[in-house]
């Protein structure tokens, strides 16, 4: 962005110490385009400091850039420095202007430099970012310029991600519909995830003009972008999965598109985990270096080192001084005093050792016992395929949509698997139900799965087959298969906890209560959009 001295001059007497809209006090410029000026400023009325930006009255582009601000503040998540306010010219105000919060952080632009950050670090950041934008895609608003740049850290390590909306029209760069916006955004954020990971941009081979953000260029080999791994190795394997499934999907892989569906798969990874305390403490070192060795050198020099000509007083050793050199003579009279000593009081020594030896007796038998080596942490589970069980046995037709089953694990939530219709209570009565059989990487231990469905609540039993011993799921009838949880799905998504032990290479959710479908009320209707597992493998 290109500084304009002056411009904003020459519209109206804007300078620092100006109130605008009654409250907003400015601060400070930083910088000025198209005639639009950022201003640092105070909130008077909440004491609080925010960003301005101030147009002329007469700027071309004033109405729209209003009208988008307006829409921005739907961006309400506390991850997002929000728009506060939104005030046009009028006969009392000389400008309009744009107010937005304003808080103390550090970029990631900045942080990068120093580094990348641990995986634990940079899957929690991008989580936190993934989950902000995820609802406003689905309301078909995006960001524009996800970057580095736009994403910060607050003193407490948590996220906050500028200019949502603002900055992409405030740069006057081209906006396209909906779904090209969504995709712009999802492609900024496998950037800015391996960015965090790999300390490198992986934008293009040769960028034109380079753009980088103070990072050096990730490797490509031929057309395929080095994964974050073998840059960076000691990276978890899944982290490195899921980021080359945004940014560069492999040949069988299925591929992220969507923020909602990267924050879930990252959730599944990180369960609990908080970065927030590490990343505070990195932005703390940069807002408050720690002094530099040689600094450090000086102050002890400057402590320590008598000024020349001043003359040094005798030391005397004092009670405190343990460490303070005797004169010569001294020092030999307090060895002889030192061995007679030891010589008429031989005992204390030998007392000393053996209550030594006692105390150490004494915390070794109450000294708990050591932990239990770690157990392997759950991770999530390869889905190698997927069928319906509709079984003719069963009262079912062989087939329920089995052209839509690969839907249900695709990674996009917009995508669905949707049942036949049935009339209201035709299932159990006519038939038991109906099934997607999912097939497993191995036979692994199954903890949870977790499901996406579009109407709730919905009843269900988790199943496995009779015979564990089978290299094909059975299809023939739900009666081969063992029940190893009956629940409802009452919010989407949900994550359900399987009986410790459940291992199986294949699994089935049965439905047995069927929500409404949201277009016929009179009907009811299966609909499972997104289906994952995590667990140990064997």
């Amino acid at each position: 962005m290109t500084d304009q001295p002056g411009a904003m001059d020459a519209a109206a007497d804007i300078h620092a110490g100006l109130v605008l809209g009654g409250r907003y006090r400015l601060e400070e410029k930083r910088t000025e385009r198209d005639h639009i000026a950022w201003w640092d400023g105070v909130d008077e009325t909440l004491s609080r400091a925010v960003t301005v930006y101030v147009m002329p009255p007469t700027h071309p582009r004033a109405n729209e850039l209003l009208g988008i601000a307006r829409q921005a503040g739907a961006a309400t998540d506390p991850r997002f420095l929000r728009v506060l306010d939104v005030l046009a010219f009028d006969p009392l105000e000389p400008v309009s202007l744009i107010v937005c919060e304003d808080i103390a952080g550090v970029d990631l632009q900045t942080l990068l430099k120093r580094g990348p950050l641990s995986a634990l670090d940079a899957a929690w950041l991008i989580g936190e970012v993934t989950a902000a934008m995820a609802p406003l895609h689905e309301a078909g608003l995006s960001h524009g310029e996800l970057s580095p740049a736009t994403v910060m850290l607050t003193t407490t390590g948590a996220v906050r991600i500028k200019g949502f909306m603002l900055f992409q029209a405030l740069t006057g760069r081209p906006i396209g519909d909906a779904i090209t916006r969504e995709r712009a955004d999802v492609a900024a954020i496998g950037r800015l995830f391996y960015a965090c990971l790999t300390g490198a941009w992986p934008d293009t081979k040769t960028p034109d003009p380079p753009k980088t953000f103070g990072l050096p260029p990730a490797k490509w080999r031929n057309d395929e972008l080095s994964t974050p791994s073998e840059i960076r190795p000691g990276i978890p394997p899944v982290l490195d999965a899921i980021c080359m499934q945004i940014i560069q999907p492999r040949s069988g892989a299925a591929p992220l598109r969507t923020a909602a569906a990267i924050s879930l798969a990252l959730r599944r990874v990180l369960g609990i985990a908080d970065a927030a305390p590490d990343l505070a403490s990195r932005v703390a070192d940069i807002l408050s270096p720690a002094p530099s060795r040689a600094e450090a050198d000086d102050e002890i020099t400057s402590r320590n080192t008598t000024p020349r000509g001043e003359l040094k007083a005798p030391v005397t050793p004092s009670a405190n001084d343990s460490d303070a050199p005797l004169p010569s003579g001294q020092a030999i009279t307090m060895a002889k005093l030192a061995g007679r000593w030891l010589v008429a009081h031989w005992w204390v020594p030998l007392a000393v050792v053996v209550l030594i030896v006692i105390i150490a007796l004494i915390a070794h038998s109450c000294a708990p016992p050591p932990p239990p080596p770690p157990s392997a942490t759950p991770q999530p589970l390869t889905i190698t395929a997927i069928t319906e069980l509709d079984a003719r046995a069963d009262g079912g037709d062989g087939q329920d949509n089995p052209d839509q089953v690969p839907l249900a694990t695709d990674g996009l939530v917009s995508t669905c698997w949707t049942s036949e219709r049935y009339v209201i209570d035709y299932i159990p009565t006519k038939k038991p139900g109906i099934g997607l059989v999912f097939s497993l990487d191995g036979a692994p231990q199954i903890t949870t799965m977790t499901l996406t469905l579009v109407a709730v609540p919905a009843g269900l039993s988790i199943m496995i087959p009779a015979d564990a011993t089978l290299q094909s799921p059975p299809l023939d009838t739900v009666k081969d298969w063992t029940s190893v949880l009956d629940t409802t799905v009452d919010t989407s998504p949900q994550e359900i906890t399987l009986p410790d032990g459940t291992s199986a290479h294949f699994i089935m959710l049965y439905f047995t209560n069927l929500p409404r479908s949201p277009d016929r009320p009179d009907r009811v209707q299966a609909s499972v959009c997104e289906v994952s597992a995590i667990g140990l493998t064997q």
